[in-house]
């Protein structure tokens, strides 16, 4: 699904990426590196009624 994504940004002109996730996301992490994605930022948060650290993750198509 992630490279699905990717093709169609990249098909139609998109210049980059950005998506969100929560660190406890630890898989969703991994995919996004091995796909060429950058962790470009961190914050806590309190998300769903519980601390945790938010996510920033951007590619270039």
């Amino acid at each position: 699904m992630l490279q699905t994504c990717m093709g169609f940004a990249r098909d139609r002109g998109y210049e980059a990426m950005q998506l969100w996730t929560h660190e406890s996301h630890r898989a969703a992490g991994r995919l996004y590196a091995r796909n060429g994605w950058q962790l470009t930022g961190s914050r806590p948060v309190i998300s769903f009624g519980k601390a945790n650290v938010e996510q920033t993750w951007e590619i270039l198509v």
